[in-house]
This record gives structure tokens, sequence and C-alpha cells, in this order.
């Protein structure tokens, strides 16, 4: 069978797909099963292009303003330093701050970039450490701003899967414990997990979740209505497209709050490095004058 064998890559093809082939495989209708998976993907695929695209030009600009940084610090600095030495003038504290740090970090380079790299190191661990991964989505949940745009964006993933599993009649505590983990956020899936244990001691999914504290009301409230009715799947699809409309916004109102931040926070530190080096310039021309 293809599901038995898509087991035997778990790192390629993930629980949930091979849950679908399995699903398409019982039921004789494989082929549905994955044009399924596929409108599925694509709209996974979408929501994390629309968190991307939102996202990458503060990062980018961050990213230029860091390069030019260590440029000035690196080789414009020195230039300015060795001909004030030669002025034998005393400089201004803020021209000697900018001229001492330009210093250091080119005399600690290497230093600099050993701690960079076993920084980078540690974070992958911890990223592969599942209790430090709890700790550290825990943390990016309450980040302001960008917390309540990963939350909304896991929320769509965890409903979206739910509600499709679901419609293609995957029993719903195999369907918890699939969608719980795609997504994302280890702190959503242990929720989720703990959800699980509890809905097979006969809770109610919305009365579980609602006690993790971790999910909207909204949420839980439309899953208790999606319950009540018989129609979870419907339902859990609603919550994934309204959410998908959230993050939208929400994506869409950072990006036009961050924009002008970093430009200001980018321009500002490279003024500041400039006007350091003019200032002593500026003291001997009205010395002169």
């Amino acid at each position: 069978l293809l599901a038995h064998a898509l087991k035997i890559y778990p790192t390629i093809f993930h629980e949930f797909y091979r849950s679908m082939v399995e699903v398409g495989e019982t039921t004789g209708r494989l082929d549905e099963s994955l044009a399924q998976l596929a409108v599925y993907l694509d709209k996974h695929a979408q929501l994390r292009a629309k968190i991307f695209s939102g996202l990458a030009y503060p990062a980018l600009l961050v990213t230029v303003a860091m390069m030019v940084l260590i440029f000035l610090m690196i080789w414009v600095v020195p230039l300015f330093s060795g001909l004030f030495q030669d002025m034998g003038e005393s400089l201004p504290w803020l021209t000697q701050v900018v001229i001492g740090v330009a210093e250091g970090f080119k005399d600690n380079l290497f230093l600099l970039m050993g701690l960079i790299g076993c920084l980078v190191m540690v974070i992958r661990w911890m990223l592969n450490d599942p209790k430090s991964r709890q700790v550290i989505d825990g943390v990016v949940l309450r980040t302001p701003l960008f917390g309540d745009v990963f939350r909304k964006a896991a929320i769509v993933r965890f409903a979206r899967t739910l509600g499709f599993l679901i419609h293609r009649g995957v029993p719903l505590l195999t369907a918890l414990n699939v969608a719980g983990t795609v997504t994302g956020n280890k702190v959503l899936e242990q929720s989720i997990k703990r959800s699980t244990t509890d809905v097979q001691d006969g809770r109610p999914l919305s009365e579980t979740l609602r006690a993790s504290n971790v999910f909207p009301p909204m949420v839980t409230q439309m899953i208790r209505v999606g319950e009540s009715t018989g129609s979870l799947d419907a339902m859990l699809d609603k919550i994934a497209d309204l959410f998908e409309q959230e993050v939208d916004r929400t994506v869409g109102t950072l990006t036009s709050v961050l924009e002008p931040c970093v430009i200001l926070v980018v321009g500002c530190g490279i003024a500041l490095v400039v006007v350091a080096m003019y200032l002593p310039i500026f003291s001997i021309g009205s010395v002169l004058g």
C-alpha cells in the first residue's frame, strides 16, 4: 500500500499526508484524497507566502542597515580616526564613543564572528530540543505584534487540517493527533494533546480547548456551535478562512507600522556615525573662522 510505503520516509512525508493517503486507499477514492491534499497544500503555501512577503521587507532593511554600519565601523571610521590623531585636537565625546566602538569591533572581529556562530548553533539546538522549543514558542506567542500573527497562523493550520481530516472520515481522536503536529508551535501542540486526552474521556472538544487558555474565545465558541449542529468540519473551515483573513490584515498593519520605524531607526544609526565623524571637522572650522 502507498500509505505504508510513505511511512518509511517520515522526514519527507508528514503524518497528515500518510493519513490522507490511507483514507483514500481505504475508501477506494485515492484520486479524490490526493486532489484535496493538493488543494490543502496550496492554501498552506499561500498562507506562508503572505506572512513571508509581509515581513521580508523590514527584515531586508535591517540586514542592509547592519551591513552598512559594519562597513562604516570597519573601513570608514578608522580612516577618520587616523586623521583626527594627526590633528592632535581633543575630540567631542560622541566622536570618541564611536571611534572606541569601531576600534573594539575591528580588534575583536573574529571573536565576534565566533560568538555569532556559537549563538546560531545554540539556537538551532534549542529549536530541535522539544523542551527548549516549547519555551521559545511560548515567548514567540507573547511577543508584541509578532505573537498575534504566529498564533493566528497556527490556528489556521490547526483548523484547516482538523476540518479536512474530519470531512474525509478520519476519527476525531486520530485527526486531533495529526492536526496538533502541523500547528508549528509546541505550546499549541501540547495544548491539543491534552485536549485529545480529555476528548477521549468524553469531554467536548470546545470545552477542553477553552480550558487550555491558548485558543481565542471565538474559536472555542465556533467549535461548540459546530459540535452542537453536527457540522464540525464545516465550522472548522470557516474558522480557518476567518483567521486567514485576520492574518492578512494583521500582516498588512504590521508591515505598515514596521517599515517607517525600521527606516527611522536605520537612518538615525547611520546619521549618528556620520555626525560623530564630522563634529571634529566642524569644531576645527569654527576655531579657524
